[in-house]
């Protein structure tokens, strides 16, 4: 079962440049997790939301690891 932090959509549509928290390493453990939960359903609907989760929690780890700009 995913044991990270769930954000919904209104909380991806409201973060800037600089809210991925930072920790790369976070998100990268949570994108893993996705697709492990992933690869165990069989239901393909399911299965695509999770591989989008994942995606997303992919997306915030490259945020993260950008440099920051100084804004």
């Amino acid at each position: 079962m995913l044991t990270g932090v769930w954000w919904s959509r209104e909380d991806f549509a409201q973060m800037g440049p600089d809210d991925a928290g930072g920790d790369a390493e976070r998100w990268r453990r949570l994108e893993a997790e996705a697709l492990t939960v992933a690869a165990g359903m069989t239901d393909p609907e399911p299965r695509r939301i999770m591989h989008a989760i994942a995606a997303a929690y992919r997306r915030l780890a490259d945020r993260a690891e950008l440099p920051k700009t100084g804004k």
